[in-house]
Protein backbone atom coordinates (compact mmCIF):
# COMPACT_ATOMS: atom_id res chain seq x y z
CA UNK A 1 0.00 0.00 0.00
CA UNK A 2 1.54 3.54 -1.31
CA UNK A 3 0.13 4.85 2.14
CA UNK A 4 2.59 8.01 1.32
CA UNK A 5 0.95 8.79 -1.50
CA UNK A 6 -2.46 8.14 -1.22
CA UNK A 7 -4.94 9.83 0.98
CA UNK A 8 -7.89 7.23 1.12
CA UNK A 9 -8.59 3.56 0.54
CA UNK A 10 -11.51 2.29 -1.22
CA UNK A 11 -12.41 -1.55 -1.65
CA UNK A 12 -14.79 -1.91 -3.99
CA UNK A 13 -16.58 -5.19 -3.75
CA UNK A 14 -15.15 -5.83 -0.13
CA UNK A 15 -16.93 -9.07 0.87
CA UNK A 16 -15.11 -10.00 4.35
CA UNK A 17 -11.97 -8.39 3.43
CA UNK A 18 -10.05 -7.43 7.00
CA UNK A 19 -7.21 -5.46 5.77
CA UNK A 20 -8.78 -1.99 7.11
CA UNK A 21 -7.90 -3.85 10.43
CA UNK A 22 -5.48 -5.76 9.92
CA UNK A 23 -2.84 -3.75 8.14
CA UNK A 24 -0.56 -0.81 9.80
CA UNK A 25 -0.55 0.94 5.99
CA UNK A 26 -4.35 1.77 6.14
CA UNK A 27 -4.33 2.44 9.97
CA UNK A 28 -4.19 6.60 9.74
CA UNK A 29 -6.28 6.38 6.06
CA UNK A 30 -9.88 6.69 5.62
CA UNK A 31 -11.48 3.37 4.27
CA UNK A 32 -14.53 3.22 2.24
CA UNK A 33 -15.82 -0.93 1.51
CA UNK A 34 -18.63 -0.81 -1.06
CA UNK A 35 -20.29 -4.55 -1.48
CA UNK A 36 -23.89 -5.34 -1.99
CA UNK A 37 -26.62 -4.64 1.12
CA UNK A 38 -26.68 -7.92 1.81
CA UNK A 39 -22.86 -8.53 2.29
CA UNK A 40 -23.00 -5.17 3.85
CA UNK A 41 -25.73 -5.65 6.28
CA UNK A 42 -23.83 -8.99 7.17
CA UNK A 43 -20.00 -7.37 7.53
CA UNK A 44 -21.65 -4.73 9.65
CA UNK A 45 -23.46 -7.39 12.17
CA UNK A 46 -20.07 -9.53 12.04
CA UNK A 47 -17.75 -6.40 13.07
CA UNK A 48 -20.21 -5.47 16.06
CA UNK A 49 -20.00 -9.04 17.49
CA UNK A 50 -16.34 -8.86 17.48
CA UNK A 51 -15.54 -5.10 18.17
CA UNK A 52 -18.75 -3.99 19.54
CA UNK A 53 -18.94 -1.53 16.47
CA UNK A 54 -17.36 -0.59 13.05
CA UNK A 55 -14.02 1.04 13.43
CA UNK A 56 -14.18 4.95 13.17
CA UNK A 57 -11.79 4.83 10.57
CA UNK A 58 -14.48 2.99 8.17
CA UNK A 59 -17.36 3.36 6.46
CA UNK A 60 -19.55 0.65 4.72
CA UNK A 61 -21.26 1.34 1.76
CA UNK A 62 -23.91 -0.41 0.06
CA UNK A 63 -24.62 -0.29 -3.32
CA UNK A 64 -25.61 -2.43 -6.89
CA UNK A 65 -22.46 -2.42 -9.40
CA UNK A 66 -24.06 -2.89 -12.18
CA UNK A 67 -27.00 0.18 -11.72
CA UNK A 68 -25.20 2.53 -9.82
CA UNK A 69 -22.27 5.01 -9.97
CA UNK A 70 -19.92 3.66 -6.69
CA UNK A 71 -18.33 7.21 -6.41
CA UNK A 72 -21.98 9.05 -6.35
CA UNK A 73 -22.36 6.75 -3.18
CA UNK A 74 -18.73 7.58 -2.01
CA UNK A 75 -19.62 11.37 -2.27
CA UNK A 76 -22.88 10.83 -0.34
CA UNK A 77 -20.91 8.82 2.47
CA UNK A 78 -18.60 11.73 2.95
CA UNK A 79 -15.92 10.62 0.14
CA UNK A 80 -13.78 13.47 -0.95
CA UNK A 81 -13.43 13.37 -5.33
CA UNK A 82 -10.15 15.41 -4.82
CA UNK A 83 -7.09 13.78 -3.75
CA UNK A 84 -5.23 10.48 -4.68
CA UNK A 85 -7.24 7.63 -3.83
CA UNK A 86 -5.93 3.65 -3.52
CA UNK A 87 -8.55 1.41 -4.94
CA UNK A 88 -8.40 -2.36 -4.68
CA UNK A 89 -11.22 -4.43 -6.31
CA UNK A 90 -10.67 -8.01 -5.70
CA UNK A 91 -12.39 -11.08 -6.64
CA UNK A 92 -15.48 -8.84 -7.80
CA UNK A 93 -15.18 -8.21 -11.71
CA UNK A 94 -16.13 -11.78 -12.81
CA UNK A 95 -19.48 -11.61 -11.37
CA UNK A 96 -20.32 -8.34 -13.10
CA UNK A 97 -21.57 -7.83 -16.98
CA UNK A 98 -19.37 -5.93 -19.19
CA UNK A 99 -21.80 -2.88 -19.24
CA UNK A 100 -21.10 -3.05 -14.90
CA UNK A 101 -17.12 -3.16 -15.20
CA UNK A 102 -17.23 -0.67 -17.78
CA UNK A 103 -19.42 1.22 -15.54
CA UNK A 104 -16.89 0.80 -12.95
CA UNK A 105 -13.96 2.23 -14.87
CA UNK A 106 -15.90 4.63 -16.31
CA UNK A 107 -16.04 6.08 -12.61
CA UNK A 108 -12.46 5.37 -12.41
CA UNK A 109 -11.63 7.54 -14.88
CA UNK A 110 -12.40 10.55 -12.52
CA UNK A 111 -9.62 9.20 -10.29
CA UNK A 112 -7.26 11.99 -9.45
CA UNK A 113 -3.79 11.36 -10.93
CA UNK A 114 -1.49 9.63 -8.84
CA UNK A 115 -4.12 7.26 -7.34
CA UNK A 116 -3.64 3.55 -7.49
CA UNK A 117 -5.70 0.67 -8.45
CA UNK A 118 -5.38 -2.78 -7.85
CA UNK A 119 -7.73 -5.27 -9.37
CA UNK A 120 -8.40 -9.24 -10.31
CA UNK A 121 -10.17 -10.42 -13.82
CA UNK A 122 -10.98 -14.03 -14.95
CA UNK A 123 -9.08 -15.31 -18.29
CA UNK A 124 -11.49 -14.49 -21.03
CA UNK A 125 -10.60 -17.89 -22.61
CA UNK A 126 -11.27 -19.62 -19.48
CA UNK A 127 -15.31 -17.97 -19.75
CA UNK A 128 -15.22 -19.10 -23.43
CA UNK A 129 -14.58 -22.26 -22.98
CA UNK A 130 -11.56 -22.22 -24.55
CA UNK A 131 -9.51 -23.53 -21.62
CA UNK A 132 -10.36 -24.78 -18.80
CA UNK A 133 -7.19 -24.87 -16.87
CA UNK A 134 -7.60 -28.15 -15.05
CA UNK A 135 -10.48 -26.93 -13.16
CA UNK A 136 -13.61 -28.63 -15.10
CA UNK A 137 -15.43 -28.50 -11.52
CA UNK A 138 -15.21 -24.69 -11.16
CA UNK A 139 -16.13 -23.97 -14.87
CA UNK A 140 -18.98 -25.98 -14.32
CA UNK A 141 -19.61 -24.53 -11.05
CA UNK A 142 -19.04 -20.46 -12.08
CA UNK A 143 -19.29 -20.27 -16.13
CA UNK A 144 -21.76 -23.00 -16.92
CA UNK A 145 -24.37 -21.47 -14.45
CA UNK A 146 -23.70 -18.13 -15.69
CA UNK A 147 -22.25 -16.75 -12.04
CA UNK A 148 -18.99 -15.58 -13.77
CA UNK A 149 -19.83 -13.53 -16.87
CA UNK A 150 -16.58 -11.27 -17.88
CA UNK A 151 -13.15 -11.90 -18.49
CA UNK A 152 -10.60 -10.22 -20.21
CA UNK A 153 -7.61 -11.19 -22.70
CA UNK A 154 -4.32 -10.37 -20.62
CA UNK A 155 -2.62 -9.12 -23.85
CA UNK A 156 -5.40 -6.40 -24.17
CA UNK A 157 -5.56 -5.72 -20.60
CA UNK A 158 -2.98 -2.52 -21.45
CA UNK A 159 -4.93 -0.92 -24.04
CA UNK A 160 -8.06 -1.52 -22.28
CA UNK A 161 -6.40 0.45 -19.02
CA UNK A 162 -5.34 2.95 -20.95
CA UNK A 163 -8.50 3.94 -22.34
CA UNK A 164 -9.74 5.16 -18.88
CA UNK A 165 -6.45 6.98 -18.33
CA UNK A 166 -4.78 4.09 -16.13
CA UNK A 167 -1.10 2.69 -16.49
CA UNK A 168 -0.51 -0.68 -16.21
CA UNK A 169 2.43 -1.54 -14.06
CA UNK A 170 2.20 -5.13 -13.33
CA UNK A 171 -0.44 -8.09 -14.41
CA UNK A 172 0.43 -11.35 -12.29
CA UNK A 173 -0.89 -14.60 -12.18
CA UNK A 174 -1.84 -16.37 -9.46
CA UNK A 175 0.55 -19.32 -9.40
CA UNK A 176 3.54 -16.18 -10.02
CA UNK A 177 1.81 -14.85 -7.06
CA UNK A 178 1.65 -18.48 -5.01
CA UNK A 179 5.86 -18.34 -5.68
CA UNK A 180 6.68 -14.79 -4.58
CA UNK A 181 3.99 -15.03 -0.99
CA UNK A 182 2.78 -18.32 -0.21
CA UNK A 183 5.83 -20.61 -1.21
CA UNK A 184 8.44 -18.81 1.33
CA UNK A 185 5.72 -18.73 3.93
CA UNK A 186 5.41 -22.00 4.22
CA UNK A 187 1.93 -22.01 4.20
CA UNK A 188 -0.49 -24.49 2.39
CA UNK A 189 -2.54 -21.85 0.59
CA UNK A 190 -3.88 -22.78 -3.14
CA UNK A 191 -3.86 -20.81 -5.96
CA UNK A 192 -5.75 -20.50 -9.05
CA UNK A 193 -4.39 -20.18 -13.01
CA UNK A 194 -8.02 -18.57 -14.25
CA UNK A 195 -7.62 -15.27 -12.35
CA UNK A 196 -5.01 -12.66 -12.30
CA UNK A 197 -4.60 -9.43 -10.12
CA UNK A 198 -3.40 -6.26 -12.03
CA UNK A 199 -1.82 -2.79 -10.45
CA UNK A 200 -1.74 0.44 -12.36
CA UNK A 201 -1.55 3.85 -11.31
CA UNK A 202 -3.48 6.94 -12.58
CA UNK A 203 -1.87 8.75 -15.61
CA UNK A 204 -0.62 12.28 -14.88
CA UNK A 205 -2.76 14.48 -17.32
CA UNK A 206 -0.34 15.57 -20.59
CA UNK A 207 -1.54 17.76 -23.17
CA UNK A 208 -3.78 16.46 -26.28
CA UNK A 209 -2.10 15.82 -29.78
CA UNK A 210 -5.65 16.85 -30.96
CA UNK A 211 -8.43 15.43 -32.80
CA UNK A 212 -7.25 15.76 -36.27
CA UNK A 213 -4.61 13.00 -35.19
CA UNK A 214 -6.85 10.15 -33.96
CA UNK A 215 -7.83 7.36 -36.03
CA UNK A 216 -10.95 8.39 -38.81
CA UNK A 217 -12.90 5.62 -36.37
CA UNK A 218 -12.86 7.62 -33.60
CA UNK A 219 -13.81 10.97 -34.80
CA UNK A 220 -16.84 11.19 -33.36
CA UNK A 221 -18.91 14.09 -32.12
CA UNK A 222 -19.32 12.57 -28.40
CA UNK A 223 -15.66 12.12 -27.91
CA UNK A 224 -13.87 15.63 -29.20
CA UNK A 225 -14.18 17.21 -26.03
CA UNK A 226 -13.45 14.42 -24.23
CA UNK A 227 -9.83 13.53 -25.76
CA UNK A 228 -7.13 14.03 -23.24
CA UNK A 229 -3.93 12.63 -24.76
CA UNK A 230 -2.93 10.00 -27.09
CA UNK A 231 -0.63 7.43 -25.80
CA UNK A 232 1.88 5.08 -28.01
CA UNK A 233 1.79 1.19 -26.79
CA UNK A 234 3.22 -0.72 -29.39
CA UNK A 235 2.49 0.01 -32.81
CA UNK A 236 -0.75 1.07 -30.96
CA UNK A 237 -2.43 4.84 -30.41
CA UNK A 238 -5.26 4.51 -27.59
CA UNK A 239 -7.21 7.56 -26.21
CA UNK A 240 -8.14 8.24 -22.82
CA UNK A 241 -10.82 10.33 -21.75
CA UNK A 242 -11.88 12.07 -18.18
CA UNK A 243 -15.66 10.51 -18.70
CA UNK A 244 -15.46 7.99 -21.36
CA UNK A 245 -18.01 7.58 -24.17
CA UNK A 246 -18.21 5.43 -27.51
CA UNK A 247 -20.67 6.31 -29.96
CA UNK A 248 -20.57 2.51 -31.19
CA UNK A 249 -18.98 -0.70 -29.72
CA UNK A 250 -15.74 -0.55 -31.99
CA UNK A 251 -15.03 2.36 -31.12
CA UNK A 252 -13.82 0.15 -27.23
CA UNK A 253 -10.77 -0.73 -26.12
CA UNK A 254 -11.34 -5.04 -26.31
CA UNK A 255 -12.49 -6.45 -23.32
Amino acid sequence: MHEDRCHRHVNLGAGFDTRAYRLSATAHLPVWEIDQQKNIVAKEKRLNEIFGKVSSHVRLVAIDFDHEDFRAALSSNGCSSTGRTFFVWEGASQYLTEEGVRKIFDSLARAAPGSCLAFTYVCKDFLDGRAHYRWDSGHKRFVATKVWRFGLVPDSVEGFLIAYGWDLIEDVGYDELARRYIAPSRRGLASTPVERIVYAEKRRQQPGYGIEQAPTALRTPCQTDQLISWCPVGQKHFCWRAQPTYSTTRDRPEA
